[in-house]
C-alpha cells in the first residue's frame, strides 16, 4: 500500500493521521483489510519493509541474516555517512510513498529466541531495530504499518 494505515490514497498522495498499533494488534487489523478489491494484506517481513529503505544521499544498506543493519565502512548501520553527507526523512521514496512518517514501522517479523519484541524500521534514519510488543518507558508498544500483498 502506498499510505500507513489511517491514511487514505487521493489518486496523487497520503492525507490523513497515521494510525498507531501493538504488534499483535497491527497483524490481526492486517487480515481484516480489504483494499482495490484485494483482501490478502499482511504486514510485510523485516526484509520486504527494509527493501523500502531509501537513502538520498546514495548510501547503500546491507542487511545480515536477523535482520539488522550491517555497519558499513562509509558511517553507522542507517542512511548516515561520513562521506555522502545529509539526506532527506523520511528514509522512502517520497515519489512512491508520499506523506510517509519518519518513525518506526512494524513487520511481521519476532526477534528469535525473543517473544517480547519483534523487528521494525525507524524510517527517520533508515535504521532496523527490535521494539518491544509490551509498553515501557523506552520504547512505546505502539507503531505505524504499512501492508504488502503478495503477488498471486
Amino acid at each position: 500500500m502506498r499510505c500507513e494505515l489511517g491514511q487514505t490514497w487521493t489518486g496523487r498522495t497520503c492525507t490523513g493521521e497515521s494510525d498507531k498499533y501493538e504488534w499483535q494488534e497491527a497483524l490481526d487489523e492486517a487480515k481484516t483489510i480489504s483494499y482495490v478489491t484485494y483482501s490478502d494484506w499482511r504486514v510485510p517481513t523485516i526484509k520486504e519493509l527494509q527493501s523500502l529503505i531509501y537513502c538520498s544521499n546514495g548510501k547503500r544498506i546491507l542487511y545480515i541474516e536477523n535482520g539488522f543493519s550491517a555497519k558499513k565502512s562509509e558511517g553507522g548501520y542507517d542512511c548516515e555517512s561520513g562521506s555522502r553527507g545529509m539526506y532527506k526523512r523520511p528514509t522512502i521514496a517520497q515519489q512512491v510513498f508520499p506523506n510517509a512518517t519518519a518513525s518506526v514501522v512494524w513487520s511481521s517479523s519476532p526477534l528469535a529466541n525473543y517473544s517480547y519484541v519483534a523487528l521494525g524500521v525507524y524510517f527517520y534514519s533508515g535504521y532496523s531495530d527490535n521494539y518491544s510488543r509490551s509498553n515501557d518507558l523506552y520504547r512505546s508498544k505502539l507503531k505505524y504499518v504499512r501492508l504488502v500483498r503478495s503477488r498471486q
